[in-house]
């Protein structure tokens, strides 16, 4: 009894025709007969198992053996492409921390404020004090300075008030004693500086304004002449009973 070909074994047939360029009736013959080696001619997909066998056949030059009720493979699913993950925002740049204060290094060292010496204010001459120096007693004109703006202002000229000194040089004058100046720099309210200056060694570098200078060839002076790296103490006065 002939093999009745279904939908699915018509369009095989058409595939034979092209492969063996031949007409559509050859090719149901050629069908049925290599279904009809089949163990199973019923069996389930044998329009693509016969197909298969008769493009192997004609590959190979030869005719192979029946697939034995080979079931179709169920072609794999492609799986869907994952999207592409959004890229992270870029993290904002941590702001930079403020460079500390760069402080330029002095030419001469400061010297090493080690000396203490007590400055004694005059009863009765105000802005007028004394003070043990260079082993003899002077009339001293104070003189100090506090620089806010940092380091880089020390070695500003620290002025000299001329009504203060006038009366410092006539206590001198009225007791034979000496004049020397006291001059004080502070950084931020931080002691920096200390010098107790000869006279005639500040008028060497005053200048034509009464003023310290503090350049480095006037520092040295001060060091040398008379004492740096001075600590002053005011003493205090006692009070008449």
């Amino acid at each position: 009894m002939p093999i009745e070909l279904t939908e699915a074994d018509l369009a095989a047939c058409g595939k034979i025709q092209e492969v063996k360029n031949t007409t559509i009736a050859k090719a149901k013959e050629i069908f049925r007969k290599y279904a009809a080696k089949l163990a199973n001619p019923e069996v389930e997909g044998r329009a693509d198992i016969v197909l298969d066998n008769v493009l192997r056949a004609k590959n190979n030059g030869e005719i192979p053996p029946a697939v034995e009720d080979e079931p179709v493979k169920k072609t794999k699913k492609a799986k869907a492409a994952k999207a592409p993950k959004e890229p992270k925002a870029a993290k904002a740049p941590k702001a930079k921390k403020a460079p500390a204060e760069k402080v330029s290094r002095p030419d001469i060292p400061l010297p090493v404020l080690e000396r203490e010496v007590e400055i004694k204010p005059v009863d009765g001459q105000p802005h007028v004090y004394t003070a043990n120096l260079f082993g003899k007693k002077h009339a001293v004109a104070y003189a100090e300075r506090n620089r806010d703006g940092g380091a880089d202002h020390r070695f500003e000229s620290i002025g000299v008030s001329e009504r203060r000194f006038e009366l410092v040089e006539s206590y001198a004058k009225a007791n034979d004693l000496p004049v020397a100046i006291a001059a004080v720099v502070r950084v931020k309210s931080r002691l920096d500086q200390g010098y107790a200056i000869p006279l005639d060694v500040f008028e060497k570098f005053k200048g034509k304004s009464l003023a310290v200078n503090l350049s480095g060839e006037a520092r040295q002076a001060y060091a040398a002449d008379g004492w740096a790296g001075v600590k002053f103490i005011e003493a205090k006065v006692k009070k008449a009973a």
